[in-house]
């Protein structure tokens, strides 16, 4: 059990591990000088890091809470299995302060309002299926992996949108639920496909129609157009 529990850590953070070095290679394609790219990003990263916990609405903080006794139970100790679980939640992290950065807006926001939508859109679940569809094979792995790092890039596109049109003194949440019923359609078109899923044996074919729901829904709040 406990070589189990010692895999199952070390796939989380080696999965992590790639997911970033992925994200550092697509957004800095004039070439990679390690050394730079550490000074760059890494004062952002932890202060942007710091502010998960405190962005956490009560639904991602059970999820969080869930997670960690998960770890506990299995008789891990709970520093590390905070760190586990820490880990596993932080993938938004280098997108949120990518687009913050371009588009001149409060990470901290960002990164509330991203919380936000994993509870609205079921965006949490969607990953957690993405990931147990392509643990089974090295090409699932990859497909898998390319769409997780899509979402968290659309659904900080979204959010980022959704800031935009946000009132000065209103909440994300009640800016959140202004903008879905702003488009009706589109965000119920995704939910929809979404609820088919759990409702559903979800495979690949499947989800990949539900990403391209999110995408459309992107597209047409940034470009008002899914083309």
């Amino acid at each position: 059990l406990h070589r189990v529990d010692r895999r199952q850590r070390q796939m989380c953070i080696r999965d992590r591990v790639r997911r970033v070095c992925r994200w550092l290679l697509k957004n800095n394609r004039s070439g990679i000088r390690v050394e730079e790219l550490i000074n760059q990003y890494k004062p952002n990263v932890a202060s942007l890091s710091g502010k998960l916990m405190s962005a956490l609405n009560p639904d991602s903080l059970s999820r969080m809470k869930s997670r960690i006794k998960g770890f506990t139970d299995r008789n891990i100790p709970d520093g590390l299995a905070r760190l586990v679980t820490f880990i596993q939640m932080s993938s938004p992290v280098m997108d949120i302060m990518n687009i913050a950065d371009k588009e001149n807006i409060p990470d901290s926001d960002l990164m509330v309002g991203f919380m936000i939508l994993n509870d609205k859109l079921s965006l949490s679940w969607f990953r957690d299926t993405i990931v147990n569809l392509g643990k089974d094979s090295y090409w699932g792995h990859l497909t898998s992996s390319s769409m997780l790092d899509d979402i968290d890039r659309l659904q900080c596109e979204l959010v980022a949108f959704i800031y935009t049109q946000k009132h000065e003194s209103e909440s994300f949440s009640l800016a959140v639920d202004r903008w879905e019923k702003a488009f009706p359609e589109m965000t119920g078109r995704l939910l929809g496909m979404i609820s088919d899923l759990k409702t559903d044996q979800p495979k690949f074919v499947s989800a990949t129609i539900a990403f391209r729901a999110l995408l459309d829904l992107v597209q047409v709040c940034r470009y008002g157009t899914c083309d």
